[in-house]
Parts: structure tokens; sequence; C-alpha cells
């Protein structure tokens, strides 16, 4: 009992010291980019993009440890060409923060209407909730593609994925969209398309990899059409 009780408070502080780092990582690219540390769309931003995750694993680690651990230290396993789509994914979501940092905060380079903000902000909230419902479900939620087979991993089919194989990449859209919509940011807006392309490059070795490895997968393909966008891909 009392190792159990170390490991998990072990756990909390991975918990805190990685929520703690991404708030200060995007705090310095984002208010850097920006110029400016008055300005009350950077901090709304910074709060709900960074702080949520942190508070979502916090309330998983009671029920599901592995799973949080599994987020925070993915085991060796991760294929080549997933490892490759996680930099470029990675580079691109840091180029995404400085970008509504420059555009957002210091030039303003194009207008978007007024109300587009509170668009955005309810979209930030939403996209987090809606990934901590999805992690609920799928206690083998990775964020690298590998076969996790000290944890006897298996296809989830409740929650969101009983109507979308990959919902997490649909809930990161959202969060995409809110963030460029709350700063008032065309350009990332823009980038928005990029990160679609990229997130169904992945989703393609991923289902390859789960086609391999699960028999499983190839009827719950059949049976759940939608990849990624309810009703059209």
């Amino acid at each position: 009992m009392a190792q159990i009780l170390t490991l998990k408070r072990d756990l909390l502080l991975r918990i805190l010291f990685a929520t703690l780092g991404r708030f200060v990582f995007v705090f310095i690219l984002l208010f850097s980019a920006a110029g400016n540390f008055y300005w009350l769309e950077g901090w709304l931003f910074l709060l709900i993009y960074t702080l949520p995750s942190g508070f979502s694993l916090t309330l998983l680690h009671h029920k599901n440890p592995e799973l949080v651990y599994e987020r925070l230290n993915p085991e060796k396993g991760q294929i080549k060409e997933d490892r490759i789509i996680s930099w470029i994914i990675l580079i691109l979501l840091n180029i995404w923060i400085a970008i509504l940092g420059f555009d957002g905060g210091r030039f303003q380079l194009g207008v978007l209407p007024e109300w587009t903000k509170y668009i955005g902000f309810s979209f930030l909230v939403l996209s987090q909730a809606l990934i901590h419902i999805s992690l609920k479900h799928n206690p083998f939620a990775s964020t690298v593609v590998r076969f996790q087979t000290e944890r006897e991993q298996r296809i989830i089919r409740t929650g969101p994925y009983k109507y979308i194989r990959h919902p997490i990449y649909l809930f990161n859209i959202l969060l995409l969209l809110g963030g460029s919509f709350l700063i008032q940011s065309v350009i990332g807006l823009a980038l928005i398309s990029l990160f679609f392309i990229i997130f169904c490059l992945r989703i393609r070795f991923e289902e390859e990899f789960l086609i391999m490895n699960f028999d499983a997968y190839f009827k719950y393909r059949q049976e759940v059409k939608c990849k990624i966008i309810p009703f059209l891909y």
C-alpha cells in the first residue's frame, strides 16, 4: 500500500512539473513574440491551452495511472514514421504559438470580427473537455504510435470512439481553431490546414500499424466509417 501511494505521489509530481514546464515554455514563446505582457487574449489562451491538460491528468491518475505515465513517458517502440511526424507536429505547434504572438499580439496582420473571440474561447474550453472525455474512455491513448504489449492493449469502442476512429485529432483541430480565433490570428487559422494534412498522414501510419497488430481493428474500421470528421472523412 505504501509503495502504491509513493508511486501515485511521484506521478502527481511528474504531472505538476510537466504542466508548469509547458506553461513557462508557452508563456515565453507567446509573449516574447507579442512583445506585450498586458494582453488579455494572450493570458486567456495561455491559461486554457496549458493548465487543463494537467488538471485532466490529475483526475485520470486515480483510476488510470498507467495511462498518465504513458502520456508523460511513452515507452520504447514508437514506429519510425511516427517519430518523424511527431517531431514535425511539435515544431509546427511551436511555430503556430509564436505566430499567434506576432500576429495577434504585436502586428495584428489580419482582421477578424470581434465576436470570433468568443467563439475561440468556447472552442478552447470545449476541446479541452472533449480531449479529457476521450482519455477517460481510451486507457491506451498514448502520445506516440506503438504496440503497448505490457498493458494488453485493445481496441476501444466507447465514448467518442463509437462515432470517430481518431477523435483526439478532431478535438486538437478544434483547439487550434479556438486559439487562432481568440488571438485573432488569420495566419494561425491558415496554418490549421497544414496541421490537418499532417494529422491525416499520421492517421494513415497509425491505421496501418493497428491493422497489422489487431485483428479486431479491421472490423472496427468497417463499423466506424469516419476517421476524424463526422460524416465527411
